[in-house]
């Protein structure tokens, strides 16, 4: 299955990515592939489960999924291990799948035949992007749900007793991506318990490789030097 997870900043879809993340580790113990760092000594606490792989962006490729299948899978069965690709547009928007297919003009169709077999292939997909026109046309069609994320604390009473709490309330409305068709809704609140989960270290140091490929190691070590001497002073 191929559900979409689409919602602002804020909206709580990372947090509910993370309990599904939680359940296919610790409850399912299935293992989950993911192009954002998670900690599962943290889930686990030295107990069985599945295995995390992290997986970079420029890692991803159908090929990388169908050797993953054929040496860990039993081809055929289905729900054997979930793929999570948080901010999907980097990976599948229009401009990305164009820009792609300069270097590899079989791109698109490639990501097309594997998102049609994944499931013979054992896996469950969720594509977590802010919204579903920023995902290639193409790609959307496989879609078969659309899981909606809302901050629901400025609607209804409900949501005001959680603001005057001082409790962070969020709804996930599911819809079946062809018809449009709402399928369900779930309240949730935030929980320190699964915003844990992710690595948060491993996280600072991407930023960090990232932002001195932008502005170079000797520009990086001045503006970090800078911010350690005001902490020291």
């Amino acid at each position: 299955m191929i559900s979409f997870y689409s919602g602002t900043p804020g909206s709580g879809k990372s947090l509910k990515m993370a309990k599904e993340v939680v359940m296919w580790l610790k409850t399912f113990k299935k293992n989950v592939i993911a192009n954002v760092e998670i900690d599962r000594d943290y889930i686990l606490k030295g107990k069985q489960g599945g295995e995390f792989f992290y997986l970079a962006n420029e890692e991803f490729s159908p090929d990388y999924f169908y050797e993953y299948a054929i040496k860990y899978h039993d081809i055929g069965k289905e729900h054997q291990t979930l793929i999570v690709v948080d901010e999907a547009q980097t990976i599948f928007s229009p401009s990305a799948v164009k820009l792609f297919s300069q270097k590899e003009p079989r791109y698109r169709q490639n990501w097309l035949d594997f998102f049609t077999q994944h499931r013979h292939l054992g896996f469950d997909i969720i594509l977590i992007s802010q919204f579903d026109r920023l995902i290639d046309p193409q790609v959307r069609c496989l879609f078969e749900y659309n899981f909606v994320h809302r901050k629901a604390n400025n609607f209804g009473l409900l949501g005001q007793i959680f603001t005057l709490m001082h409790i962070s309330l969020f709804v996930q409305i599911q819809k079946w991506y062809g018809m449009n068709e709402v399928c369900s809704k779930t309240f949730y609140t935030y929980s320190k318990k699964y915003a844990k989960i992710y690595n948060s270290y491993a996280f600072r140091e991407k930023v960090i490789e990232i932002l001195t490929q932008k502005y170079g190691s000797k520009k990086m070590e001045e503006l970090m030097g800078f911010k350690n001497a005001k902490k020291v002073s």
